[in-house]
């Protein structure tokens, strides 16, 4: 049912023709979309999106032509669809991937974090594939990444959900959610847990959730070595507060500024997460952040999957195994990492939260 005084958004992922909690990008756009619900009546592919409805009140199955009476218009990822926007309305466009005639047309470009909206506002020559070299807009806005939370919150966890895989609950469990592609491939991880000792070794289980890399089954005759695929969304939670330390180990250039799900989730859950020092990562946890770890320099657009790679120092990978030899042998160390976490402030994480300036921005742009 339409709200009365609510303006009308046209929301559209890609060739989703119906929007879920499915994949990175459907949480991420699932979690915005309740957020703009608060302001908005949202319309995904035309279709009223209600909460209270089975399937949210989606039940086309093809991307249809946008109508022509919403008052904005939100497009990630699909320039066709982008095309057919009356001239007179507020276009909204996700910052990528760029495409020449979606960019020029849209009134503003929706960046995930403000590190990628500052590095849009001025030339740069080290976009690599994501832009045009010297690229730069003045359209760049922040769509901050928001978390449901009814769905990703810290819990004191009764069993602890690992359990059942057969995995010691008493042992020191090093979690990695999400996919493995080349992009987020462990290279790093791997070459720290090698420079731990035997003993430390035993004490830990390092666990992948989610679809992995061929490339790891490698790893399938290492005994504290673990992979659950297939796990359904609503147990997420629970298997991110039965861990004990996080992996993000994005590897490509667009780490630098992109936003990152298993960084918010691990904020909110409180939960350390080793992850690489970036801006986009300090913005989120700081620049006094204990669990960090510096790269050499800056990856490259599509790297390979190998444990080769040479973008971070072998005294860095010291360093590392030995932060987390003291979590796993020091509850006084990893005291203190719990207790940075939850001194993040987490409601600018969460959908619920009503003080983002973009909407302003975006109300105010309505002609």
């Amino acid at each position: 049912m339409e709200r009365p005084n609510f303006k009308k958004l046209y929301y559209l992922l890609g060739n989703v023709s119906q929007i879920s909690a499915t994949g990175g990008d459907g949480i991420n756009e699932l979690n915005l979309i309740k957020f703009l619900n608060k302001y908005f009546d949202v319309y995904y592919n035309n279709q009223r999106i209600d909460f209270t409805q089975e399937n949210l009140g989606q039940n086309k199955t093809d991307i249809e032509a946008p109508g022509k009476h919403y008052d904005a218009y939100y497009v990630r990822n699909n320039p066709i669809i982008f095309k057919q926007i009356p001239e007179d309305k507020l276009k909204i466009y996700f910052a990528s991937p760029y495409d020449e005639e979606s960019f020029a047309r849209s009134d503003l470009i929706a960046c995930p974090t403000e590190s990628w909206k500052t590095m849009l506002e001025k030339p740069n020559e080290n976009w690599g594939i994501l832009y045009p070299d010297d690229y730069y807009t003045n359209k760049a806005i922040v769509f901050s990444q928001k978390l449901d939370p009814n769905s990703i919150y810290r819990k004191d966890v009764e069993e602890n959900a690992f359990t059942k895989y057969g995995i010691d609950p008493d042992s020191f469990k090093i979690c990695h959610f999400g996919s493995i592609r080349n992009s987020c491939f462990p290279s790093y991880f791997l070459r720290i847990y090698d420079a731990l000792s035997e003993k430390v070794k035993k004490q830990i289980s390092v666990i992948f959730v989610g679809t992995t890399s061929a490339s790891l089954n490698i790893l399938d005759d290492i005994d504290n070595f673990y992979f659950i695929q297939n796990i359904d969304f609503t147990k997420v939670n629970d298997f991110i507060n039965s861990s004990d330390l996080l992996l993000y180990n994005q590897r490509d250039f667009q780490s630098e500024y992109a936003g990152s799900n298993k960084v918010v989730e691990a904020i909110v859950c409180e939960k350390p997460i080793l992850a690489c020092r970036s801006n986009a990562r300090e913005q989120e946890l700081g620049s006094d952040y204990p669990l960090f770890y510096n790269l050499l320099y800056k990856p490259p657009d599509d790297p390979k999957n190998t444990f080769q790679d040479n973008w971070i120092d072998d005294s860095e990978v010291i360093r590392c195994a030995q932060l987390i030899k003291t979590m796993v042998t020091s509850s006084s160390f990893y005291d203190e990492v719990i207790d940075y976490m939850k001194r993040i402030d987490k409601a600018r994480f969460y959908n619920t939260f009503n003080e983002d300036e973009y909407i302003d921005e975006v109300i105010r742009r309505i002609p």
